[in-house]
């Protein structure tokens, strides 16, 4: 039996379904909530950038120790690998600065290291150079500065460094 395409109802049959009023307070009660669901994401969406950044930063850092363990590593053979590292993640390699130090003073030309030293490379980043411009629309994140520090001790008479696993910080 098919449905019939017109339907003729009598008056005392209606029933009458009231809807909601929907005023300026339920939309402007919702607005804010969505404001502040879409701010939330936002917030979410940077730090999940800044930590990615941040452990890009560290991976490079790491790659930089292990090229300064070699006996014939240079500041420049450092840097070369470290920006190497951090051309494969966001960029990273233009926008970031490289630091070496030894004991706590800058240092440049050919690695050695006396027993006891200890060699230390940070890597600086703004977190706004890395992130989508859509995303900087976020009140204070321009100044914010992603840093990683990587430590090595030098242990041995010879000068090279001991290449170890894990975190050195």
């Amino acid at each position: 039996m098919e449905a019939p395409a017109l339907t003729i109802y009598q008056a005392n049959e209606t029933t009458v379904v009231e809807l909601p009023v929907r005023g300026v307070a339920w939309v402007l009660g919702w607005t804010a909530v969505v404001v502040s669901l879409a701010a939330s994401a936002m917030i979410l969406v940077a730090f999940a950038y800044q930590l990615a950044v941040e452990q890009s930063l560290h991976r490079a850092a790491e790659a930089g120790l292990r090229e300064a363990s070699l006996p014939r590593a240079s500041s420049r053979s450092v840097e070369f690998i470290i920006r190497q590292h951090l051309a494969e993640r966001f960029s990273l390699d233009l926008a970031a600065t490289v630091s070496l130090e030894r004991s706590g003073v800058p240092m440049s030309g050919i690695l050695r290291l006396r027993p006891g030293e200890q060699l230390s490379i940070t890597l600086s980043v703004r977190a706004d150079a890395v992130m989508p411009r859509w995303l900087t629309a976020l009140p204070g994140l321009n100044s914010v500065r992603i840093t990683q520090r990587v430590k090595l001790q030098s242990g041995d008479e010879t000068g090279s460094l001991p290449l170890r696993r894990g975190r050195h910080r």
